[in-house]
């Protein structure tokens, strides 16, 4: 399947709406690597309205979407961080994700980007691994007072 990939600031972007899929998406995804515990303190409700403004502000959005709405979300920092990569369950396996990253990686070769950081979840880290990032170091940040193991990844692009 082909998906409808926007890039834009995070300013112009419908962050309700993206805060939603990643909420979705974390809450139908991510219950096969990390515990009720885990996914309610990760994300206990929706980034929306001005937290959602403060959290994304600065970053650049790729999405991919389809006829039922967004399917994909990554965001890019200014020092070139992966900062979200999120799938809508619907699409999960479909191409959104891959789709998406070929976008956010062809982005930051055109704007001479030596390497992608990322801080990947145990869900993610196969998708992150096939795509060449290496992984770092483990580790185990407190989300809401609960330890969530995640991955320091980097990709050399240069």
């Amino acid at each position: 399947m082909t998906y409808h990939i926007e890039i834009l600031p995070s300013e112009n972007a419908d962050l309700d709406s993206v805060g939603q899929l990643i909420f979705d998406s974390i809450h139908g995804l991510a219950h096969t690597h990390y515990s009720k515990e885990q996914l309610q303190a990760w994300a206990p409700e929706p980034y929306a309205g001005d937290a959602a403004k403060m959290r994304f502000a600065g970053q650049i959005l790729f999405t991919a979407s389809d006829d039922s709405g967004l399917a994909a979300i990554m965001s890019l920092t200014s020092n070139a961080h992966l900062d979200f990569a999120y799938t809508h369950p619907r699409c999960s396996g479909k191409g959104a994700a891959s789709q998406t990253y070929s976008t956010l990686e062809t982005y930051a070769l055109a704007h001479d980007v030596q390497a992608i950081t990322s801080d990947v979840s145990l869900v993610a880290r196969p998708f992150f691994e096939k795509r060449g990032f290496k992984i770092l170091a483990q580790n185990l940040p407190v989300k809401n007072g609960v330890g969530l193991t995640n991955f320091s990844a980097r990709k050399d692009l240069i």
